[in-house]
């Protein structure tokens, strides 16, 4: 759940804590910069694949690599987790 926070020097503290994905807790300057980030953080966590009980193991790898999460990495890093 994201929450922002006006904090006491005039900028803004932005959180965000969601189960399965690391805390992202950052300051920032104005209100603007900090949405704009809370922004990004939303459209990567609606960008990561969606798996369910039915999944099958070569469905949720077709969809991993297919994900945003998975492009972003190096060169390298893809084609060793492609080969596992």
């Amino acid at each position: 759940m994201p929450k922002l926070y006006k904090l006491p020097n005039d900028k803004y503290r932005l959180q965000i804590r969601r189960k399965g994905w690391p805390p992202f807790d950052r300051v920032f300057a104005t209100k603007k910069l900090a949405e704009e980030a809370l922004e990004e953080q939303l459209k990567q966590f609606s960008d990561a694949p969606r798996y369910s009980a039915a999944t099958t193991l070569q469905e949720a790898a077709d969809q991993y690599f297919k994900s945003a999460l998975f492009r972003a990495k190096k060169p390298l890093t893809q084609r060793t987790e492609q080969a596992k």
